[in-house]
């Protein structure tokens, strides 16, 4: 019987063939010169990681902004998305667990979606509004949905799922935290279970109150007061640095340029008032609106339209845009800011993208400063010692956002 030839016994006696010597040189150049070509090509990863892939849930409320973050948690190697719970916030309870399921569908997560709270633990819910339009999402039109709601309840999912990793479960949390206090109310033995929360609350400016904290301050303190290792990212450490650019400052119709007006779900009447509006507020200004200073690089830039979700990234975009021609100034920048982004870059990066320290962290619960949050380099006797996100590094923001859009195509 003949016997095949090793690899490496093969190899040499290739390779010291005159008759194909040649070519697999010119074979070897080629792999070379390919392999270079696409590093080039490839924008660096910051996000990418050798270590164990973390899993987590997303607790999220259902608006454009927390929709970039689930967009971007898709995309992260590093990431295994376990689940995503819904919560009120900007938008009721039923509309943010909608759109969610919507989005979970749309970017193809695979996930079970599951609805939460509707309101506070103890306090009435704060009626408010989104800067993403009247849905949630920016007139932008997703299709409906396959994916059913999961039957049990956030907290229940949350609680099973921690059980199921044995202890290696992180939580990223975007909005109001009553689905996490609430799991760790009916699950005592749920914070020996998770590795680690991410949150998104609370401002460095003392003074302030955010959104996710001023909604439910009881749930945050409980978080607080949980023992599971926290990082904390407030909001004023993530919208400056988040911004996406809008390219075209153009606000007169005599000057060049387009208007993008999100048309799906706008009326011709509507469609015609809107426009009605940007003109007058040329006419008035006498001028369009300077455009913004710093970072040049704008969202057009980075987003791929051969990206399966581009239609959802730049139709959010597309909305900042026509919102800012309407009601902007020559002072207020021409785009988004994705604050919710943070905690997924913050959880996945592991250090390399966001600069933190550590400091004493407290919620006021009662008086005229209910929802404040204050971040204290000394200890006091109210305080959490916790993990604090003070920056994002742009340019690996930037990245981000590109390889994003990338991991899609």
């Amino acid at each position: 019987m003949r016997r095949f030839r090793s690899v490496p016994a093969l190899w040499h006696k290739l390779s010291n063939s005159k008759r194909v010597r040649w070519p697999m040189a010119i074979l070897a150049v080629f792999l070379v010169v390919t392999c270079i070509n696409t590093a080039l090509e490839t924008p660096p990863d910051p996000l990418s990681s050798s270590g164990n892939v973390i899993p987590v849930i997303i607790d999220c409320t259902g608006t454009a902004q927390d929709g970039y973050a689930l967009v971007l948690a898709g995309s992260v190697r590093g990431l295994d998305v376990r689940g995503v719970t819904t919560v009120y916030g900007d938008l009721p309870a039923g509309a943010a667990s909608q759109n969610t399921l919507s989005l979970v569908d749309y970017i193809g997560l695979g996930c079970p979606v599951a609805t939460g709270a509707t309101s506070p633990l103890r306090r009435a819910r704060i009626s408010s509004t989104t800067a993403s339009g009247a849905v949630g999402l920016c007139n932008v039109a997703l299709p409906v949905p396959h994916t059913k709601p999961d039957e049990r309840p956030a907290w229940q999912l949350i609680y099973d799922e921690a059980v199921a990793q044995n202890g290696r479960l992180q939580l990223i949390c975007l909005g109001p935290l009553t689905n996490v206090a609430t799991a760790l109310q009916q699950y005592p033995d749920l914070a020996q279970k998770l590795a680690g929360i991410t949150l998104l609350a609370g401002e460095l400016e003392a003074g302030t109150a955010d959104a996710n904290a001023l909604y439910d301050p009881h749930a945050l303190d409980a978080v607080l007061h949980s023992g599971v290792p926290l990082l904390i990212v407030p909001f004023s450490a993530a919208a400056s640095d988040t911004i996406l650019l809008n390219p075209c400052p153009v606000a007169s119709g005599q000057e060049s340029g387009t208007i993008h007006l999100p048309t799906a779900q706008l009326s011709e009447k509507e469609k015609q008032e809107a426009e009605k509006k940007i003109q007058e507020k040329a006419q008035k200004t006498g001028r369009s609106p300077a455009e913004p200073s710093g970072e040049q690089l704008y969202w057009s830039d980075l987003l791929t339209p051969k990206s399966d979700v581009y239609d959802f990234l730049a139709g959010v975009q597309q909305y900042a845009d026509w919102q800012w021609k309407i009601e902007g100034d020559r002072d207020t920048a021409n785009g988004f800011t994705f604050a919710s982004m943070v905690p997924v870059l913050a959880t996945a990066g592991r250090g390399s993208i966001c600069s933190k320290v550590n400091r004493w962290v407290s919620v006021s619960t009662t008086g005229d400063d209910i929802g404040f949050v204050t971040f204290s380099e000394y200890r006091d006797k109210s305080g959490v010692k916790a993990t604090v996100v003070t920056r994002t590094d742009r340019t690996r923001y930037l990245q981000a956002v590109e390889n994003m859009s990338r991991a899609y195509t």
